[in-house]
């Protein structure tokens, strides 16, 4: 259940809001152990994290989108190092790609 709370935070729920979620699944959790639970499941990824070696890649496209989460105004974005899947397409359609293109 210690995930699935902290999945519910990562989606945006209060720790109240996931013990109230989860017991529409007949679980019951009070607010302060699904604030634990979350802390504890970001303790356990930093230490994953540590471990691994960081890779850097040279971003060549970014996109973002604008949408609702709750009624307030959330953005989107997406990088990428790869837009060949645009390139034929941008031909086809004879569109200015840019010098970088």
């Amino acid at each position: 259940m210690r995930g699935w709370v902290a999945l519910a935070w990562a989606l945006g729920l209060s720790p109240r809001s996931a013990g109230h979620l989860l017991a529409a699944f007949g679980v019951s959790i009070s607010r302060m152990s699904a604030r634990r639970d979350v802390q504890e499941a970001g303790r356990n990824a930093r230490r994953k994290q540590a471990g691994r070696t960081v890779r850097r890649v040279t971003v060549i496209g970014a996109d973002e989108t604008v949408g609702r989460v709750k009624g307030e105004k959330a953005v989107v974005g997406v990088a990428t190092d790869d837009l060949s899947t645009y390139k034929p397409v941008v031909q086809r359609l004879g569109l200015d790609q840019g010098e970088d293109t």
